[in-house]
């Protein structure tokens, strides 16, 4: 039996100036919350922790994202450290129903 699945992972990253990158593990780009969300196949989500209460959550995530608007440059002047990241869950055939995971902070 082959079961095929439209679900896939997206991330955004919006930078202390404001302006938001989007990345996602489909094979093609789609918006979530008027982002566009470029293919990248080296990042995928590892842990989330989640609580109930006043203690602080932790996730973590590893790979490698690959674009030309991540730049050095960028990281030296400290346009990450305390960056947003969302991670949205998404239907990639209707994208407009994403649902959002996990919103977090890069800390520095």
């Amino acid at each position: 039996m082959n079961m095929v699945t439209t679900e896939c992972h997206a991330w955004i990253i919006t930078k202390t100036n404001g302006v938001a990158l989007g990345f996602c593990d489909h094979d093609r780009a789609f918006s979530v919350n008027g982002v566009l969300c470029q293919p990248q196949a080296g990042l995928a989500s590892v842990a989330l922790q989640q609580s109930s209460g006043m203690s602080i959550d932790n996730t973590e995530a590893s790979g490698y994202l690959s674009d030309v608007a991540i730049n050095e440059s960028d990281i030296k002047l400290g346009l990450y450290d305390g960056a947003e990241v969302q991670t949205w869950r998404v239907d990639w055939q209707n994208p407009e129903t994403a649902s959002l995971e996990f919103r977090g902070h890069i800390s520095s």
